[in-house]
Formats: structure tokens, sequence, C-alpha cells
């Protein structure tokens, strides 16, 4: 609803009489009987109540578009006076009758409003911003530009504006879900990246570097303690599991006894786990030319680990029809290729490469 109008003074027809005639009392200034009472009109209805009032023309709305085109022709005057410029700006998209009261009192009030002898304007913008408020207030113009702003206000301005504040709160309230849940994975994050540094035992100030000192520190010593567990138990768990493979083999406690005497033989039992048996006895210092002196078909499962990596490439010829294939299969070497350990190297190959330059490394 719109604010408030007062509604104009009661006249009786002719020939009626006056409703204090019959011996009541006028109503008293300022209460709410019916002849001072408030009207309170709906905007929707705004423009009818101000037409069956006779307040504007029944034409205003061939008439708004002639003050229309004098506010156009008020806005391309220029204008010096910053305050008058940021009024223009403000209301350069609907210039309505306050707007153009304002803008023309701020002209009035700068330099350029100064009047002539006759009461006209010199400055073309301030004559022509006067002209406008003319217009808008000759045959009420100004009620019906601003009855009309007033109901696009209602209709669609002011629910665009509270569906848009609901969609910002809605997303405010989403933001600051979301900045909690961050918040809180961030606690979780530091806690355990410090919790980690704590068990690394490095500061964390360059990781990277902390931890390549770290390792260079503690993987000599972790291959220390190896080297001294391998000499002090290996031919012991040799010798174990030596035992564990006849008896699992053969059977009985008559061949697990016959096992253990070849065993505790000069040079008995040595074909089994060879290489723990070689660094049990030589220790860390050994190198890949005894482990192979010692273990004679380590050299061949070398040699056929590497022919299956290079089968594995293809050649300069068939490297289309590779990419196209699905997947290549590369057939392992045989039994005997291997030593005779019976293990598929095609995949594995690589280990025990691997294997024996370990222990030639250390």
């Amino acid at each position: 609803r719109c604010p408030a109008l007062v509604a104009p003074p009661f006249s009786r027809a002719a020939g009626s009489a006056a409703p204090w005639a019959a011996g009541r009392r006028p109503p008293a200034r300022g209460s709410q009987g019916a002849m001072a009472a408030d009207l309170a009109v709906q905007c929707g209805k705004l423009p009818e109540w101000l037409l069956a009032r006779r307040v504007i023309p029944e034409d205003y709305a061939r008439l708004l578009p002639a003050v229309e085109a004098k506010v156009q022709q008020a806005l391309a005057e220029p204008v010096k006076d910053q305050a008058t410029l940021k009024l223009i700006e403000e209301h350069r998209e609907a210039v309505t009758y306050f707007a153009a009261r304002d803008i023309y009192e701020a002209i009035c009030k700068s330099p350029e409003g100064s009047k002539t002898l006759l009461g006209g304007h010199s400055n073309p913008a301030a004559a022509k911003w006067k002209a406008v408020l003319d217009a808008y207030r000759r045959r009420h113009l100004g009620w019906a530009s601003e009855a009309r702003l007033l109901l696009q206000n209602t209709s669609y301005e002011i629910p665009a504006l509270k569906k848009q504040a609901a969609s910002c709160e809605q997303q405010v309230s989403e933001c600051t879900q979301r900045q909690a849940e961050l918040v809180r994975r961030e606690a979780n994050a530091k806690s355990r990246y410090e919790a980690m540094l704590k068990e690394l035992g490095i500061d964390g100030f360059d990781p990277r570097r902390e931890l390549a000192s770290f390792a260079a520190a503690e993987l000599p010593k972790v291959h220390a303690e190896l080297a001294e567990l391998l000499q002090r138990s290996g031919l012991a768990i040799a010798e174990h599991f030596d035992a564990f493979a006849r008896h699992a083999a053969s059977g009985g406690a008559a061949a697990a006894a016959a096992a253990a005497a070849e065993a505790a033989a000069p040079g008995g039992g040595e074909s089994v786990v060879p290489l723990l048996r070689l660094v049990a006895g030589e220790g860390d210092q050994v190198s890949i030319e005894d482990v192979e002196q010692r273990v004679p078909t380590l050299r061949s499962m070398r040699e056929a680990a590497a022919a299956a990596a290079a089968a594995k490439e293809p050649s300069a010829a068939a490297a289309g029809a590779a990419t196209a294939a699905a997947e290549v299969v590369v057939e392992a070497p045989s039994a005997g290729d291997a030593g005779g350990a019976g293990i598929d190297w095609s995949g594995g190959g690589g280990g025990g490469s691997g294997e024996g330059g370990d222990i030639a490394g250390g």
C-alpha cells in the first residue's frame, strides 16, 4: 500500500443536509471520523485513484513522453558542478519529478544557476532543467510519473530485490559452512603434517633437503645393522630352511635327520639359499663377481632377464603395429634358460639384476 492520502474536504450535494443537522456534533479535528479519515490506496490502483479524483489528466500517458524528451535534452547539456553531476549520474536511467527537482536545486546552488533580471537562467543546462521541472508540475504530471515509478517498484523491483537478497543470504550461509569445513580440514592437515614431521624427526623448514639428509644419515645405519644381523643369524636361518625343505620334500623324521647330517658335513647344504649363505659368511663387502662364481645360475638368470627386456622394446619397423595392439605379449624364457629355477622372468627379470646390483653396491 502507498502512503496515506488525506481525503479532500467534504462537500455536500444540493438538497442534502449536514451530518450534524439532526443534533449530532461535528467530528473533532484529528479524529478518525468519516471526514478526516486517512485513505489507504493500493499501489496497483494508484493511477486509477488519481484519475477518479481528477488529480492528473486522463491523457497523462500521452503527455509524459513530451516530458521525457525535455529530460533527454537536459541530460545532453554539459554541467560543471560535481554535486549536480553526481545526481545526474545517479538518476540518469529514470529521471522522475523528485530527481529533476533535486538536480535543479543543485544547479541553482552552483555558480551555473545564476539568474537574469527577468528571473530566467543564462546557463542552458539550468534553463532546461527548469523547463523539465515546470513540465512535471504542469497538470500534476509529476504525480503520474511518481505513481508509475511506485507501481513499477512495488510490482517488479522490490520482489526482485527480495529474491536477490534471499539468494545472497543462502550463498552467505553456504559459504560460511564451506569456510568452517575448510578451516576444519586445514587444522586436520596441519596436525597430520606436524605428526609426520615429528615421526620423521625433521623440522619442516625445507622438507626435501631435510629428508635427503635424514636418509643419508639413517640408511648407512640400517645397512650396517642388516649386515650384522645376517652375519650373526644368516647361517642358522639357511640351515633351518634347508632342513625344512628336505623334510617337506622327502617326509619323515629319518629323512630330516639324514638331511641335517648332510648339511652338517663340509660343503653340504650350500645349494639352498646360496646368496644368504654367501652374505652371511663374507659380509656386505662381497662383489658381484664373487656372487656369480658362488652361484653359477645367477649369470644365466641375468642374461635371460636382459634378453626379455630387449624383446619388449618394439623395433622401428613395427612401431605402428605395436601402438595399435591392445597388449604386447612377451614370451618368458624357458626353465632351462633361467638356470633350472622354474621362475618366470618375463615380468620380474629386473629383480635378479637388481638383487645382484644391491649386493655389489653394498
